[in-house]
C-alpha cells in the first residue's frame, strides 16, 4: 500500500473525490494509489491537512455532544457533494470520515441516529447552474 492510498483512505475520499480535490484525472489518482507513480509531496501534505481538519471537526462535535449531556443524537450525512463542499470539504467522503470519528469516540450509551441531508441530484444540478 502506498502512502497516498493510506492517507486518502483515512481522509475518506473516493477516487472521484480525490481526482476533483487535486484537479487531476482519475487515472492519476489510481496510479498514485497503486504505486505506479509517486504522489507529489504537496499532494500528501494536502491530504495530511485535510485529515487534521477532519480530526478537529470530529473533536469539536464530540466535545459539544459530551458537554450537552445528550443521550440521543441525530447526525446528518450528506447525500451529495454540494453541502459538504459548502463546508469546505472535498465531498461526502470527507464528511463521512468526520462522522465515523465522531461515532467511534462517543460513549456507547449515546444513541446515534444517522439521517440523510442534502439535495437530490436534480436540485444539485439546478444549484450548479446558478453558481
Amino acid at each position: 500500500m502506498t502512502p497516498f492510498k493510506l492517507l486518502n483512505n483515512l481522509a475518506g475520499l473516493s477516487n472521484r473525490e480525490a481526482s476533483n480535490f487535486f484537479s487531476v484525472h482519475r487515472d492519476t489518482v489510481k496510479a498514485w494509489s497503486s504505486g505506479k507513480n509517486t504522489a507529489p509531496a504537496e499532494v500528501l501534505e494536502e491530504l495530511r491537512g485535510l485529515i487534521e481538519k477532519i480530526d478537529r471537526a470530529a473533536g469539536q462535535i464530540v466535545d459539544f455532544i459530551n458537554r450537552s449531556g445528550a443521550i440521543d443524537v441525530e447526525l446528518g450525512y450528506y447525500v451529495d457533494d454540494h453541502k459538504a463542499q459548502s463546508l469546505g470539504l472535498p465531498g461526502v467522503g470527507a464528511h463521512n470520515a468526520i462522522l465515523a470519528r465522531v461515532i467511534a469516540e462517543l460513549p456507547d450509551d449515546i444513541k446515534i441516529n444517522l439521517v440523510p441531508r442534502g439535495s437530490t441530484p436534480g436540485t444539485a444540478a439546478a444549484a450548479d447552474q446558478h453558481l
